[in-house]
């Protein structure tokens, strides 16, 4: 007797909803929700931050549900023997645990980033990110950090030189 088919979700199905969904939350906690526009010509105002950060979430939540969308397409299409779609069936399972896992790992960082915010400050709090999510990526740990530092210090020269903006110190008082 054959197991009953199943509809497989496609490899990559959880990031793009946890995308969206954490951009919708920072839209959500922006300051000053029930304002719709920015601030005036001179000054972006405190929802600029959170809006670039949702509508990047957002736009990378949806390029991968379309992605996945893609390659659930060309699976299907490719896969002819009765032998190569047990392989990739194999395969899709390993790739929706690992995408689930990798979904779940961008979620807790990222409360652990708002959370660890008001302790470390901007700028170390952003670094453990960004090296924390680029090792998850397979980086190499020089890779991670030198992305980590440019990172910063173009975030830093944007919002504090150009924008005047104050990003969190932190309890700890590091200068920089």
């Amino acid at each position: 007797m054959s197991p009953l088919p199943t509809r497989r979700l496609p490899p990559g199905w959880s990031l793009g909803p946890v995308l969206i969904l954490l951009g919708v939350l920072a839209i959500g906690f922006a300051p000053e929700p029930h304002r719709l526009g920015l601030g005036d010509n001179q000054d972006p105002g405190p929802r600029a931050v959170p809006l670039v950060l949702a509508l990047g979430l957002i736009t990378g939540g949806v390029a991968e549900i379309v992605k996945a969308w893609v390659g659930r397409r060309r699976l299907t299409r490719s896969a002819g023997a009765a032998a190569r779609k047990e392989e990739d069936a194999a395969a899709a399972d390993s790739s929706d645990a690992q995408s689930l896992g990798d979904a779940a790992v961008v979620l807790v960082l990222v409360v652990g980033y708002v959370a660890a915010l008001p302790w470390l400050g901007f700028s170390l709090s952003t670094s453990l990110l960004v090296v924390a999510l680029l090792l998850r990526l397979g980086a190499r740990w020089m890779t991670a950090a030198a992305a980590a530092v440019v990172l910063v210090l173009a975030v830093r020269l944007l919002f504090v030189g150009l924008f005047k903006v104050q990003l969190p110190v932190g309890q700890l008082g590091l200068p920089f």
